[in-house]
């Protein structure tokens, strides 16, 4: 039979390449070194290490669906060259990066490859194990196609362990899921349910129904577009040969293995099919008297089967040399071959053999004839109990995964209950969070509201300040401006008009300066005294009221260095290039200006010992630097912390959107630097 082959097939057509984002460069190593690893002209050594060595980039790689997507590709790799506990390992790693990304594709993906390799040791229990987490995967994901696939895996482990009903239960519930396929995919699913039901009935020796399902599958077959690739033909003619030999109807049997093996590609494409066809249609020949080609065509099917290593098919052509040196009445190796037979079927569990094997030593061997049936009732009472347990062991296996993911499922509530509760927490803290915020932001509003509100009435005092200022020096100005007038009267009126007088009378000591005129003109002499008594008594009155410039803020200045010369030993040189237009500049500024400057002033006066203080206002372009620079006593401008007046010095620069530089050295004074645009 071909049951395992064809559902390899089935296998193979459904596992799609996944495309994922990967560099060009990564791509094109992995790729080179897995092309490697698949070429099977190479050397097993070359091919392991290149597979080794993607295995080493892919791994680290971030876990995602490329990254697993190679990890399937090494894997394919290794179960080519047949290095399976590296298979198993990397299953194990896809696993466990499956379930950490919650990726179902790859879990029911690498819960068929795990089958696979449970298949291949023959642990049937355990490869039904994960045929049936793969089912329930494909389930999640309403993938009915890989879900009648999975179905099918299992009741081919079912076969294995003659748990027929369980068989064909899986069977029919695979083939209602698939329908009246359309897909090739599904067409290849149902062939291979129809080969397996065909397989149970011939087992049962059911043998017309089992012939009816094999040509089920070769009509299938061949609206498939790659029957020739699968070899659906030989396939079935085959089975049904089987069906026919199994029911002892070797003559019908005969034509058919013959066309099977018509196929002139099947030995180079399919050897273990063409083994055992060669091996049936040996045993065909031989079973209808048609020695020609025989011993030779069972000798090349056994050597065939013993390289590849299929151990069923090389017991049965043990089976066929025995009963062909049978015949021949050479009872030796009619003997040897049977007991071959029989040891390579029971270290195999081929039990089909195991059968055949003991009624041919039973009946060749007489003197040992009870023993070989007393084992052969041995074994069938066994196989009838383990065919009463399996389906019950299968029926567990399958309860045991519910119950563990009804647990899974238990725990995931009572995960997600646990994460309401903390999501409904961190929306009750972050409200609160959020109140808080909103009270800190209110408090905060008003605050600045409160300063902003300060910071307005404090501009409007300095307004007021510089106003009340300005007009105290306005009025000063008119009375200068009110006695320059008085004396500019005075001086004309009084002075001048005497000194005309005088000066006409005394001309006439230009035409007569006789004796007479003299004496006369001494009395003039005494007027000119009486006008410089006048003249010094205007300009005593002038001193007491004499102040010089314009009203602006200069003179504002000029009148607080004085304040300060005035109750101090410091003298101030004032230098101001009169390029800055005060008029201009907006009074707050300006009062800003003039606390700084006083607040500086009374700095040197109470702390610095200064004999000079220099003060200069300049302009350059848009902006206007004002320092003022002194000889006093000085200290380390990096060390000592800056004090209250500094700060507010600073402040009121910064309120004008100036800038204050404040430089010093012990014993080379200091200078206060401010820089601010116009």
């Amino acid at each position: 039979m071909v049951l395992l082959v064809l559902f390899a097939v089935v296998i193979s057509c459904k596992k799609p390449s996944v495309q994922g984002a990967v560099s060009p460069a990564l791509r094109d190593s992995l790729e080179r070194f897995l092309a490697v690893a698949y070429d099977d002209n190479l050397k097993k050594e070359l091919r392991f290490t290149n597979n080794m060595r993607a295995l080493s980039i892919v791994s680290k790689m971030p876990n995602d669906s490329m990254a697993r997507v190679y990890y399937f590709k090494i894997a394919n790799r290794f179960w080519n060259m047949d290095a399976e506990p590296y298979y198993d390992s990397i299953n194990r790693i896809i696993l466990k990066k499956a379930l950490m990304a919650h990726d179902d594709h790859a879990l029911a993906k690498v819960y068929d490859y795990m089958s696979d390799s449970f298949n291949h040791k023959g642990i049937q229990d355990s490869a039904y194990y994960y045929f049936y987490k793969s089912e329930r995967t494909y389930t999640r994901l309403k993938d009915t196609t890989n879900m009648a696939i999975a179905i099918l895996g299992k009741a081919v482990n079912q076969y294995k362990a003659y748990d027929f009903i369980g068989t064909q239960k899986n069977v029919y519930k695979a083939i209602r899921l698939i329908g009246n396929p359309k897909e090739a995919q599904d067409k290849v699913t149902l062939i291979a349910g129809y080969n397996l039901l065909g397989c149970i009935n011939d087992d049962l020796s059911n043998y017309n129904r089992s012939i009816d399902y094999y040509k089920r599958c070769e009509a299938i077959g061949k609206t498939l577009k790659d029957t020739a690739r699968y070899h659906y033909h030989a396939f079935f003619t085959n089975n049904i040969g089987c069906a026919y030999q199994n029911a002892e109807d070797n003559p019908k049997a005969k034509p058919y293995f013959a066309e099977a093996l018509k196929d002139s590609l099947l030995f180079v494409e399919m050897p273990v099919t063409y083994t055992q066809i060669l091996n049936n249609y040996a045993y065909a020949k031989l079973r209808t008297g048609d020695k020609a080609g025989l011993p030779d065509l069972m000798e090349k099917a056994a050597h065939l089967a013993d390289s590849l290593k299929l151990w069923t098919t090389y017991s049965s052509a043990m089976l066929s040399l025995s009963e062909y040196h049978h015949a021949g009445g050479d009872v030796i190796k009619s003997r040897h071959f049977a007991k071959e037979a029989y040891t390579v079927a029971r270290n195999n569990k081929a039990f089909r053999e195991i059968f055949a094997s003991l009624k041919l030593l039973a009946r060749f061997d007489r003197p040992n004839a009870h023993n070989y049936l007393s084992t052969f009732i041995h074994i069938k009472d066994s196989l009838q109990l383990l065919e009463r347990r399996n389906p019950d062991k299968f029926a567990r296996i399958e309860y045991q995964v519910d119950q563990f993911k009804q647990k899974e499922q238990r725990i995931l509530a009572d995960r997600d209950k646990a994460n309401r509760k903390l999501s409904l927490l961190v929306v009750f803290m972050v409200f609160l969070l959020l109140i808080a915020a909103i009270c800190y932001l209110v408090i905060t509003q008003r605050s600045k509201n409160r300063s902003l509100l300060h910071i307005q009435e404090q501009q409007r005092a300095n307004d007021e300040i510089y106003k009340l200022m300005a007009d105290q020096q306005q009025k000063v100005e008119e009375g200068k401006q009110l006695e320059k007038r008085r004396i500019s009267h005075e001086l004309h009126d009084g002075v001048m008009g005497r000194l005309s007088a005088i000066r006409l009378n005394l001309s006439v000591l230009t035409r007569k300066p006789d004796e007479n005129t003299i004496p006369e003109c001494r009395t003039y002499i005494d007027e000119i005294q009486d006008v410089e008594k006048e003249i010094r008594i205007i300009a005593y009155d002038l001193e007491k009221n004499l102040v010089s410039g314009t009203v602006n803020f200069e003179k504002v200045v000029r009148n607080l260095f004085s304040a300060i010369e005035g109750h101090s030993d410091v003298v101030i040189s004032f230098v101001t290039d009169g390029n800055i237009d005060w008029e201009s500049i907006h009074n707050n500024t300006k009062m800003e200006i003039y606390r700084i400057l006083q607040e500086a002033l009374n700095n040197i006066d109470k702390s610095s010992q200064a004999k000079t203080v220099e003060v200069g206002m300049q302009k350059h372009g848009n902006e206007v630097v004002i320092s003022v620079s002194d000889d006093g006593l000085g200290f380390d401008s990096k060390s000592v912390k800056h004090g209250i007046g500094l700060k507010s010095m600073a402040s009121r620069a910064k309120a004008i959107n100036g800038k204050l530089d404040v430089t010093s050295k012990p014993g080379s004074g200091t200078t206060v630097k401010l820089n601010f645009k116009i």
